[in-house]
């Protein structure tokens, strides 16, 4: 996500969108799981040995290998694309791309098939405010085709099978995986609900399909004659029968669809809006939930009892959780990006939390972390607790480098390590009181990686590594599993 930053500052904007899956394996409380951060081929393609033989390895199985010493059940695969705008803006996109080593974006020619550590994926905060369909194309490809499809199909080849997938449109018994088709993506749901609910049923019934699972008599979905999209994009016609991922047979994957946003700015305007006051009541409370208003003036309605459909129709929700905090947070105030989530759907007339009740959906914090970072460029370094609490979605870009470790004031070290410990504290009860957690998913990118799982957090310079927080995770993902 942060990478994006960095690199739109020469040539064409390159902006990503993102994916999220989960890897899951039985458990009896709440882990904390590192996440796998895939930011371009040089992550997924293998190592080459000095003989020329291709080898097993690459740097996305060196990042599992590292993750999974943390003891937990479950890891967070993010894998990323990129999307061409070389008008400079978050909307227009004028063709998806896939990143290499030389951070050179090259326009995909051919879709790209992948399987586990394999997995190219689509961020940057821009990409919350792209308002493109997931199954429009872009010179000759949509969303679904290069990221979402390769993906569902990399789940169903896998060997032996997983017993479930959790697929966000965006992006634990038994071994799971879970599957998010976008991340931080709130305009494009917001403007494209019918579209994301054709892929709700559609990688329900990809992955079944390639699982081997038979079709079943009954149509689960009406697809809307859409022109040739549904067709172009893998879709199933609306009188192809559709696979019941519930009736299983003993094979294949059980499919769990769900959505994943930022914890602010959910429906992807990002502009400002009315924030207090009568006029908001006026919006928010009273015409919002009839007209399916914006939280600005300038953003268009859209279509609440579609949005809400869609909503309804998931397994699980994911949010970014970065809200502020103060120095001396107690346990409880970790829900403030939950609190903060739930009211900004309340502010756009949706009732979030209650549709989550009412459906048994689950709610993840599928991004979590503290950065030590002062802008939200990556280029500067915290020097106090108060800066690190009250922005923890800023860090620190790039390869580790010793002057530029926030960590290493020792203010800011033992602020983090209470952060962390205050965390697993928390998370020893599911979270809550309030909103508790189905998943929650630490960051291992640059000054977040404080478990040091991402290959350019450690070097000669030295290491975002700290050992006392990886030992309070190792000691909290084994009591856990108990």
């Amino acid at each position: 996500m942060h990478l994006v930053n960095q690199l739109a500052t020469a040539g064409p904007l390159l902006l990503a969108w993102a994916a999220s899956l989960f890897l899951i394996v039985s458990s009896s409380g709440l882990e904390l799981a590192p996440s796998i951060i895939l930011l371009g081929s040089f992550d997924y393609l293998p190592f080459i040995d000095p003989n020329g033989e291709v080898m097993a390895q690459s740097r996305c199985t060196d990042m599992v290998d590292r993750a999974v010493a943390f003891g937990s059940s479950r890891i967070n695969f993010v894998p990323t694309l990129y999307w061409r705008d070389e008008s400079i803006s978050a909307g227009p996109i004028d063709a998806f791309c896939v990143m290499d080593s030389a951070y050179t974006c090259h326009e995909f020619d051919q879709v790209q098939r992948f399987h586990l550590c394999r997995c190219n994926a689509l961020s940057n905060s821009r990409r919350n405010c792209c308002i493109k369909s997931a199954l429009q194309e872009h010179s000759g490809f949509s969303y679904a085709d290069i990221m979402l499809n390769p993906i569902a199909d990399a789940i169903a080849a896998s060997n032996p099978p997983f017993e479930s997938v959790f697929f966000s449109l965006q992006a634990s018994a038994a071994l799971t995986w879970a599957h998010c088709v976008q991340g931080e993506m709130g305009a494009t749901v917001f403007s494209y609900p019918d579209d994301y609910k054709i892929l709700v049923v559609s990688i329900r019934d990809r992955i079944a399909r390639r699982s081997g699972l038979p079709a079943t008599s009954q149509p689960l979905v009406q697809a809307a004659d859409r022109g040739g999209i549904v067709h172009r994009s893998g879709l199933p016609a609306a009188s192809v029968p559709l696979v019941q991922a519930a009736d299983r047979g003993g094979r294949g994957p059980k499919v769990n669809i769900g959505l994943t946003f930022n914890f602010v700015y959910v429906d992807g305007n990002q502009a400002v809006g009315i924030s207090s006051g009568f006029l908001n009541v006026l919006r928010t409370r009273i015409m919002a939930p009839f007209i399916g208003l914006r939280r600005s003036y300038t953003a268009p309605p859209f279509d609440r009892n579609k949005v809400i459909d869609l909503l309804s129709s998931v397994e699980f929700i994911g949010i970014s959780a970065y809200a502020p905090l103060p120095v001396d947070f107690t346990t409880n105030q970790l829900q403030n990006s939950a609190f903060q989530f739930y009211q900004g759907f309340q502010d756009v007339g949706i009732n979030l939390e209650y549709i989550m009740q009412q459906k048994g959906i689950e709610l993840h914090y599928v991004e979590y972390g503290l950065g030590g970072g002062t802008s939200q460029n990556g280029d500067g370094v915290v020097r106090s607790a108060s800066q690190a609490a009250a922005k923890p979605f800023w860090g620190v870009f790039g390869v580790y480098r010793e002057n530029r470790d926030p960590w290493q004031y020792a203010p800011v070290r033992e602020f983090m390590e209470t952060f962390w410990e205050k965390t697993l504290e928390w998370l020893k009860d599911d979270g809550g009181p309030t909103y508790k957690l189905a998943g929650c998913y630490i960051w291992n990118l640059a000054s977040w990686d404080v478990l040091a799982v991402h290959p350019e957090s450690t070097n000669e310079e030295g290491s975002y590594l700290n050992t006392r927080v990886a030992q309070m995770v190792i000691q909290h993902n084994r009591e856990a599993r108990r």
